[in-house]
């Protein structure tokens, strides 16, 4: 849709604006369905390690869950369905229950949501700064800094960049989610006239959305997997957790 928005010259203009307007919107649905579905695989896979295996690997005393985890309301019908093929598959219909009537439209929903799945020093987005300043797709619309000056600054600039830094992600990723609010809600007329776009900004803004999910998924890819095991879950039980 934006690169017909943005080639197509037999397209009115007024229509390639909303057409912009429609990818922008996606973009920021497609966010917001990962994360969604990212929080049910972890509740869902969490329960049922504990489902697996109720105690500690090396101790052998009860597994205790985090309380922001272990006071998750659960719907009772969890207990009674019958799901012939794959009984775990409660647990993923569960946490799916608990999706619906919720959202990940914002930056602090979705840290909160995350953190509750990694060890406390590797935490977003305070614990995943260095490395997302220096990865290859890292850009001055996100930070405050290029990777190549990140590099070469002091330890007391690299904390400062990753405070100002941190700030901008934040900032950046709340103004896409609500200019997706504004055409939603108000035909992208928030203060009555119609908001300019234009196809450049529309890639930029997809770019970051993009970047800000892939990198979240790498992030619990590692970090998911540590946090059971630190919580006494071995390896074998982690290898596997299926729905």
């Amino acid at each position: 849709m934006l690169e017909s928005a943005d080639l197509d010259d037999r397209i009115p203009e007024g229509v390639k604006a909303d057409m912009l307007r429609c990818s922008w919107m996606l973009g920021v649905g497609a966010l917001d369905a990962y994360f969604s579905d990212a929080y049910a695989a972890l509740l869902a896979c969490t329960l049922i390690a504990l489902r697996r295996q109720p105690n500690h690997r090396l101790t052998g005393s009860p597994i205790g869950l985090p309380d922001a985890i272990a006071a998750t309301p659960l719907p009772a019908s969890i207990h009674f369905r019958k799901y012939q093929a794959r009984d775990n598959w409660r647990w993923r219909m569960a946490a799916r229950e608990l999706i619906e009537k919720q959202n990940y439209l914002n930056v602090d929903r979705i840290c909160s949501v995350l953190n509750q799945y990694v060890r406390p020093s590797r935490k977003v987005l305070k614990g995943v700064l260095a490395d997302w300043l220096q990865h290859p797709d890292a850009n001055m619309t996100l930070f405050s800094v290029s990777r190549s000056a990140y590099g070469t600054a002091s330890l007391s600039e690299k904390k400062t960049h990753r405070a100002e830094s941190t700030k901008k992600l934040r900032d950046r990723m709340d103004r896409i989610i609500g200019r997706r609010h504004d055409c939603i809600h108000n035909c992208d007329r928030p203060k009555m006239a119609l908001k300019a776009i234009s196809a450049g900004t529309t890639r930029f803004v997809l770019r970051d959305i993009e970047f800000f999910v892939h990198r979240c998924d790498e992030h619990m890819d590692v970090e998911f997997p540590a946090f059971l095991m630190d919580l006494g879950f071995s390896k074998t039980t982690w290898a596997h957790l299926t729905f």
